[in-house]
């Protein structure tokens, strides 16, 4: 059996090595341990896939790498509430309000997901991976999305 942090450490090196060293986008990837081995799937980012996706593997545990688009609106910004509406999705946001991310979520079964994001910097030299931000269910800290799955 695979640990968690087995898992995360393979997705960040594989991750850096599409991206820097090959400057591709990343695809989907979900890697999942079940009690039949290691699995590695490419699905369409969404709760209800993956959620299918680990309750028919079985899985104790997962990694779900993809490229995504961030922001951080400021609560005074006109278009937080379109957003939260569902008017606009981020990659629909003027390009100073965005940032391009790769994303790893690792989630155990029973237990809150982390999230460990790196902004995809595009120089005249490849695209460069910044530095890790992780996030997880700390008090104060809610993490939501299309692939933060509550359970499965």
């Amino acid at each position: 059996m695979t640990t968690l942090e087995e898992m995360v450490s393979l997705a960040k090196e594989e991750a850096k090595e599409i991206i820097e060293v090959f400057g591709q986008e990343h695809e989907p990837i979900l890697l999942m341990d079940t009690p039949d081995g290691f699995a590695v799937l490419r699905p369409t980012a969404s709760s209800p896939i993956l959620q299918g996706l680990l309750r028919k593997f079985n899985a104790y545990r997962y990694v779900f790498i993809a490229e995504a688009w961030m922001t951080r609106l400021l609560n005074d910004s006109p278009n937080l509430g379109r957003l939260e509406r569902g008017e606009i999705a981020v990659s629909q946001l003027p390009p100073d309000d965005r940032s391009e991310i790769l994303q790893i979520v690792a989630q155990e079964r029973g237990n809150p997901p982390t999230i460990y994001t790196y902004e995809i910097d595009n120089t005249g030299q490849g695209r460069r991976l910044g530095q890790e931000r992780v996030f997880s269910n700390e008090p104060g800290q809610i993490l939501v999305g299309r692939i933060i799955l509550e359970d499965w």
